[in-house]
């Protein structure tokens, strides 16, 4: 038993999907987290434009993906470490290193934020038999 070893892993498609999971994620959020609040993510996956940089995602293991730096690892824990201590969740569960600026302040009621074309039917497992390419 140990923790999974996520260097030199491929991202694995969801079920019903051709390509791994973190490059769509990335189109769909136009970041590397629901937030689109994390620069290194930017600078390194996403052009000037705010455009996938396809090719690069698709030519890294998911460690090279999801890992942060050693300095923005730092700050993160740091970050939630002042969440677990004082069991506040008012402005959710995910560590940030400052507030999140992208988000909604309020979602008005009785309509979806997102218009129906920014919505997706997916599958939460993956595929782990499909290689993606």
């Amino acid at each position: 038993m140990g923790y999974i070893d996520l260097e030199g892993m491929d991202d694995a498609p969801v079920y019903g999907q051709s390509e791994g999971e973190i490059l769509p994620y990335m189109r769909r959020v136009g970041g590397g987290s629901e937030f689109r609040e994390n620069p290194e993510m930017g600078k390194k996956w996403f052009d000037d434009q705010g455009d996938v940089r396809a090719a690069k995602v698709r030519a890294a293991d998911v460690a090279e993906l999801i890992t942060p730096s050693v300095d923005r690892a730092l700050r993160l824990n740091k970050a939630y470490r002042i969440i677990v201590k004082n069991q506040t969740f008012v402005y959710g569960r995910d560590a940030t290193v400052k507030p999140a600026e992208k988000v909604y302040e309020d979602v008005p009621g009785g309509a979806a934020p997102l218009p129906a074309e920014r919505h997706y039917d997916y599958d939460l497992r993956l595929d782990w038999a499909q290689e993606s390419p």
